[in-house]
């Protein structure tokens, strides 16, 4: 830590400086820190997925809903409607990343509310959702042969007719 403050007070401008003090930091469980730090790596033009990733993370184990305000900031930025997942900004690579490695799901289900294509994000949403016994958002998760099998194990049979 030391080391990397001292080279930002001599002047360092690589966006990766502050980025390895934002790891040193939250290595140091010093949270508040660390995002500071990554926020100052992503005002210097980090364009790394990494930087994304740590700070979703550290956001996601302050509070959970931390992560997504700063996903709402970094889609304002562009035509959310149409992300491009193939090649995705840094932010969205690097929310990906963290959506696999948080504790919480709430990143898995904004990433799959707006379209992810990733199998592993969909499946941590669509379990996620079972687990809670949201069956509409479960079902809305589901897709081709899952749903139709969910929807036939969900059917009630028609009541028998009393002769």
């Amino acid at each position: 830590e030391l080391v990397l403050r001292d080279a930002l007070a001599q002047g360092s401008r690589s966006f990766w400086t502050p980025h390895k003090l934002g790891d040193a930091l939250r290595g140091q469980q010093r949270m508040d820190e660390a995002v500071a730090a990554y926020e100052q790596a992503l005002s210097w033009g980090s364009d790394s997925p990494l930087t994304a990733r740590n700070l979703l993370q550290v956001l996601d184990g302050l509070d959970p809903g931390l992560p997504l305000d700063r996903l709402e900031v970094w889609a304002a930025t562009i035509d959310s409607a149409s992300l491009n997942w193939e090649l995705p900004p840094p932010w969205l690579a690097g929310a990906c990343e963290a959506a696999l490695t948080s504790t919480g799901l709430e990143l898995a289900h904004w990433l799959q509310s707006r379209g992810c294509p990733d199998p592993a994000i969909r499946q941590r949403a669509l379990q996620d959702s079972v687990l809670r016994f949201d069956l509409d958002r479960g079902l809305a998760l589901a897709e081709g042969p899952l749903r139709l099998r969910l929807l036939e194990l969900l059917s009630v049979p028609a009541p028998l007719e009393l002769a």
